[in-house]
């Protein structure tokens, strides 16, 4: 075999170079498969003898593209959304417009008082949509009546950090002796001269039967433990910081308001999360509320949805002079606090 041979593709080169006996083939007659090749029409009944790939050079092969990130300005419903209850207060306080600007003689025109107010309510309430098929005169006349009492309060700041009173209802669904069953706990924001957390005042768990054991059982020592404190942020995130302790479990007494008397039904569930015969599955509601200290109390619900009515939105209305019915639980602390008052 001779260069010339090679080169003028007397052989096939892929014979020469795996050092195999090569058979020259002479003319031949053309057949169908070759006139669609030749026509540019792909054979996709037929593998390739080889692979596509192995005939470009490596500079001609698609590599894959990488994802970027691409930052995109916030959609409008992002914008006007109440994200956390400070916002809240700062909209209820008429202080902050959504892009948590002070308000100038411009943007009370743009958000008049009245109705920035009405824009804290949960718009797909069925009880203040006349066509809804459920509308209730009853709370739709208790809404334009706080809204309306608000509107004319003539104070610098309605609601003074300082004076804010926060309550937490908090419902999990659990497992009681393998039965599935749920507790709700409600807490209060307790403030100190240095730091803020939340206390338990109550809990509700009809299930838990009344025992003689059902004495006060607290450890000092745990309740003095700098480590064990429900965070004063923790209802941004759903209580997580409570979910925590109670699939720790933890003694949940040690985060009860030392003044207040502790309840049977909070002495049960403490010993039934120790023992473990109390089992944390998952949140299922959480709730706020809002004392602002005027005869009324604001019920706040934080709705996950795409739309700019999102947020903590008020839910509901408790007023003293309509009389409308606590939780028992926070009804109860109420008159505790201020019959204490009253005492001091």
């Amino acid at each position: 075999m001779t260069i010339w041979q090679v080169v003028m593709g007397a052989v096939p080169l892929l014979a020469v170079l795996g050092q195999t006996p090569a058979v020259i083939e002479g003319p031949r007659t053309m057949g169908a498969a070759d006139t669609l090749r030749l026509a540019g029409v792909t054979d996709t009944l037929k593998k390739p003898a080889t692979d596509s790939l192995t005939r470009l050079s490596a500079d001609s092969v698609t590599r894959p593209t990488y994802l970027s990130v691409v930052s995109r300005p916030a959609e409008p419903f992002m914008i006007q959304r109440v994200a956390f209850v400070s916002d809240f207060l700062h909209r209820l306080n008429y202080q902050q417009t959504p892009t948590q600007q002070a308000f100038d003689s411009l943007s009370r025109l743009t958000y008049p008082r009245e109705r920035y107010l009405r824009m804290l309510f949960n718009e797909d309430d069925p009880r203040l949509n006349a066509r809804s098929g459920r509308h209730s005169p009853a709370y739709q006349t208790l809404v334009d009546e706080f809204v309306s009492t608000i509107v004319a309060d003539t104070a610098a700041v309605l609601l003074p950090k300082d004076t804010e009173q926060l309550f937490g209802e908090v419902e999990y669904a659990v497992l009681y002796k393998n039965t599935p069953q749920k507790v709700t706990f409600f807490l209060k924001r307790n403030r100190t001269d240095s730091y803020s957390d939340w206390k338990i005042i109550d809990a509700e768990a009809p299930f838990l039967k009344a025992s003689r054991t059902d004495t006060m059982r607290l450890d000092t020592s745990r309740r003095n433990d700098r480590s064990l404190f429900i965070s004063s942020e923790t209802h941004e995130t759903r209580f997580l910081n409570l979910f925590n302790f109670l699939r720790n479990r933890e003694n949940l007494l040690a985060f009860t308001l030392s003044a207040y008397p502790v309840s049977k039904t909070l002495i049960r569930l403490s010993k039934a999360v120790q023992d473990g015969s109390l089992t944390l599955q998952q949140t299922q509601k959480v709730h706020l509320y809002l004392d602002i200290r005027r005869g009324w109390l604001l019920k706040l619900e934080d709705f996950h949805r795409e739309k700019e009515n999102a947020g903590w939105l008020i839910t509901d209305l408790y007023s003293v002079e309509y009389r409308t019915p606590l939780p028992a639980a926070l009804s109860r602390y109420m008159k505790w606090s201020a019959s204490s008052k009253k005492s001091d």
